[in-house]
């Protein structure tokens, strides 16, 4: 059996085919941005170092059947990003896991906020389970647990058996 996770990190609606009679089509689904405080260096090196620090005050946890389980941050972002035509001066998503499995995809940006910046944060889930991340110990996003088998959703999870099972 294989398992397949989609995530859609894009605001606007999209659509993607594979093999004949397949597809997935999230709708439409703004992600909500949360304000963070934290001090805002003027070089670009300085704000990359305060990305990590930002993300090391984040915790997490997911609920599986009833038990909790923490969990880790990833502390190498898995991407970073400037967009200066966005007002992003820097970027990162960063994983939080259970194990070597992601379950929470974070993405911290230093944003134009006027004439100066402003550290932003949203979530994605990777997994169908109830999520909770918290911020210097305050809840920050919760996400309730969920089948993840509709393929208008932003999380798509397929399972397949092999051709030779």
């Amino acid at each position: 059996m294989h398992l397949y996770e989609h995530i859609a990190l894009a605001d606007e609606a999209v659509a993607v085919t594979g093999r004949p009679g397949w597809s997935w089509q999230p709708k439409a689904a703004v992600r909500t941005w949360s304000s963070i405080e934290g001090p805002l260096a003027a070089s670009s090196r300085a704000r990359q170092t305060a990305l990590r620090s930002l993300a090391r005050r984040l915790e997490a946890s997911e609920v599986r059947r009833g038990e909790t389980f923490p969990l880790r941050l990833l502390e190498r972002p898995i991407y970073t990003y400037s967009d200066e035509k966005q007002g992003i001066a820097d970027g990162a998503l960063f994983a939080m896991s259970y194990g070597t499995n992601p379950e929470v995809l974070v993405q911290i940006e230093a944003r134009a906020s006027g004439e100066k910046l402003a550290w932003q944060v949203a979530f994605a889930r990777m997994s169908a389970a109830q999520i909770t991340v918290k911020l210097d110990g305050k809840e920050l996003w919760t996400v309730e647990a969920m089948k993840a088998d509709d393929p208008t959703l932003s999380y798509y999870g397929v399972n397949e058996l092999a051709s030779d099972e």
